[in-house]
């Protein structure tokens, strides 16, 4: 009796997950007013890649189109391209491509080389604008029933300045918006762009102060006192300029409500006529946020889902009758102290993790921290506790610290639920992409199925992220093990709060510091938009990484179960978003 709950929680989680897949599925496809497919030129298609790219492109180039069914605006239809930011992909501009589908456009939604399906590497921002350019010229051949003499483009971040370069090609875009840069980010020289312009920047953006907007508005318009808000210029003769500042931050601009309106109305204005504006669907009223909502709850929900399959597992994998080592040295400590010294903890790891990061961005600054992660904890916990906390610390992981010999009993134990849950989040995942229009993430717009290049850089990572997760595993169940407090529910939670608040504030207090610094310094840029979202993830696993850690703590279940899936997920996270350089 006691073990049905469990399962009953199991199974309406997971029909919850499964709705939401649905709802976000049919949102992508306008709830039936739209079409969406996927194209890939292979490189072997001959005239477009090697006219475009050159003959020695020789991967392939993906791209979605969304389009409205029954067209209320004449033919041909304008085509509009959306260029996602650095660690992005196409699905990340999914709020543009849904609401300018569902207004006459044609969209077309592109990887950028290194980033979501493509397999290139990432080499700079024109052989980003040469993927574009292949893209467009690929659909124009075949598809007559649009305009191929002009085309708009909605970019983020990065995205913008390959639209500026895009603005160098014969075929130049007419209308550019662009998201979150003014060509300050440090990826490229903004081209000359002399069509409608339109600038978005949050007013709580990290990477583009509002005087940078300002400026940048008033440099274009050349007057003095131009202000957000207001169209400089005429849409129809092609030489308008606005800025506007929705209350948002950089990341979440791309799903900000009036970003999206008045991305609407600028498009439908540039390149439709402003007569249209009275024709068409109004500019704010929206269907995107169905699929925001569907994609954010059934995340959260099948984070969820591992509790109840937990506790299955655990029942169901027998446990070795060797018992690992119960306690460690300074769990008997001070709660102050021990705040303390996790505080100080995190902090230093905060700062390994970024400097690794800073030196190299790519796959090779997370292998760096896999070396100084678990070499930071062993040095500072044996100065703040001594060697023999150390010993206890490989104790509770099951290693003999004299020997090093591995209690191979618990960490096949671990290997198998941990192998059972990821291949549960895995299956959702690849549900979830096969569909089209969902793919359960973390936080926006984080993880997604990856292979090839990827799937053997995720393996190594989360293998040699191992020996970093034992150490904070044994270090996080070190101080959140108090003999005085209850157990049950009730103590479980207290048991995780506490955690948490050991383990996370002084991450938050470094990558907050930071921001800060670079702000004062005027030196945030495109680089550090990269450090600052790997740092993002690392916060984000390291919170989850706690939970697990409690919850595989309370059920006995050892160390390795979190350890290991900490790992897989970590290694997961940052090959989703990571760009292939």
């Amino acid at each position: 009796m006691e073990e049905r709950p469990r399962y009953f929680a199991l199974l309406i989680l997971t029909m919850f997950v499964a709705t939401t897949i649905y709802i976000a599925w049919a949102t992508d496809r306008g709830h039936g007013d739209i079409s969406f497919e996927t194209y890939t030129i292979s490189p072997f298609e001959g005239d477009i890649i090697r006219y475009v790219l050159g003959p020695e492109r020789d991967v392939d180039v993906v791209f979605d189109v969304y389009k409205t069914r029954q067209p209320t605006y004449q033919s041909p239809l304008p085509i509009v391209l959306t260029i996602h930011g650095v660690g992005g992909s196409k699905e990340m501009m999914y709020a543009f491509n849904i609401e300018l589908a569902r207004r006459n456009f044609t969209v077309i939604s592109i990887d950028l080389p290194g980033h979501g399906e493509d397999t290139d590497s990432a080499n700079g921002i024109v052989d980003m604008a040469s993927t574009c350019r292949a893209a467009l010229v690929y659909y124009w051949n075949r598809n007559p029933d649009v305009d191929n003499s002009t085309y708009g483009i909605v970019a983020h971040s990065m995205g913008v300045e390959v639209a500026f370069a895009l603005s160098d090609w014969e075929v130049s875009p007419s209308t550019i918006v662009a998201i979150g840069s003014v060509g300050n980010l440090g990826f490229s020289e903004p081209a000359e762009f002399s069509g409608n312009l339109l600038y978005v920047v949050g007013a709580l953006d990290e990477l583009v102060p509002t005087s940078s907007a300002i400026a940048a508005l008033r440099e274009r318009t050349g007057i003095a006192d131009a202000q957000p808000d207001i169209i400089y210029g005429s849409l129809d003769d092609g030489n308008a300029t606005q800025l506007i500042m929705p209350f948002t931050d950089h990341v979440f601009e791309v799903i900000d409500n009036r970003t999206v309106s008045e991305t609407l109305w600028w498009m439908v204005g540039s390149l439709q006529g402003e007569a249209q504006l009275d024709r068409t669907l109004p500019y704010n009223q929206h269907v995107f946020k169905q699929k925001t909502y569907a994609m954010a709850s059934g995340a959260i929900a099948l984070l969820l889902t591992l509790a109840p399959l937990m506790l299955i597992l655990n029942d169901i994998v027998p446990k070795p009758s060797h018992k690992l080592k119960a306690d460690i040295g300074f769990s008997t400590k001070s709660r102050k102290t021990l705040f303390v010294h996790s505080l100080l903890l995190s902090c230093v790891i905060g700062i390994a993790f970024t400097a690794a990061i800073a030196f190299s961005p790519t796959a090779f600054g997370v292998l760096l921290f896999t070396l100084l992660g678990p070499l930071t904890i062993f040095l500072l916990l044996g100065a703040l506790t001594g060697k023999q906390t150390i010993r206890d610390l490989l104790g509770f992981s099951g290693i003999d610290y004299k020997t090093g010999r591995v209690e191979t009993r618990w960490l096949l134990r671990g290997v198998l639920i941990s192998a059972v849950c990821i291949i549960w989040l895995w299956a959702w995942t690849y549900l979830g992409f096969v569909t089209g229009g969902f793919e359960p993430r973390f936080i926006y717009p984080l993880m997604r199925i990856v292979g090839g290049a990827r799937l053997v850089y995720l393996v190594m990572l989360a293998i040699m992220l191992v020996p970093f997760f034992m150490f904070e595993t044994a270090w996080v169940r070190s101080v959140v093990v108090k003999p005085e407090q209850k157990h049950g529910w009730i103590g479980l939670f207290r048991k995780t709060i506490w955690a948490l608040l050991c383990r996370v504030p002084g991450l938050l207090a470094v990558f907050g510091a930071g921001i800060l610094v670079l702000g004062l310094l005027g030196v945030l840029s495109g680089f550090s938009l990269m450090i600052g979202l790997m740092m993002i993830l690392f916060i984000v696993v390291a919170s989850l990484s706690t939970v697990i850690t409690v919850w595989a703590d309370h059920l006995k279940m050892g160390p390795w179960l979190p350890t290991i899936m900490s790992a897989i997920l970590f290694a997961w996270l940052l090959m989703s978003v990571m760009p292939l350089l």
